[in-house]
């Protein structure tokens, strides 16, 4: 079982089931952010590594995933040319979490094989 991110896998799994899924313009989401960096920087490290564990499970074998690699790439980059936004707290919690994504990213890739979604 997953341990992250069970409602994008659910969506995967309906709509290879033949369901159709449909945009609702006033439902309403509640997110709930981690109160620490260390927390946030975790949150998002765990669902970047598991959107990588999705598009490994569910990815069309004859996709490319060039672009994929190239996002990614440029990704580290721009992380790095933004150092600076950590001189604010905000902005070091919107570095924590880009940090995180690529780590996740990275994680996912190596550890478990697939696309750096």
């Amino acid at each position: 079982a997953m341990r992250s991110l069970e409602d994008t896998e659910f969506s995967f799994q309906a709509q290879m089931k033949g369901h159709t899924l449909h945009f609702v313009p006033d439902a309403v989401i509640h997110i709930r952010r981690r109160g620490t960096l260390q927390d946030h920087y975790r949150q998002s490290r765990n669902y970047a590594e598991y959107n990588v564990i999705l598009a490994k499970k569910y990815w069309p074998e004859n996709e490319s995933a060039l672009a994929f690699y190239k996002r990614f790439a440029g990704d580290w980059l721009r992380l790095v040319l933004s150092v600076r936004d950590l001189r604010t707290a905000g902005g070091r919690f919107s570095w924590a979490w880009k940090l995180g994504r690529q780590a996740g990213r990275m994680k996912g890739v190596l550890l478990r094989g697939g696309v750096p979604v």
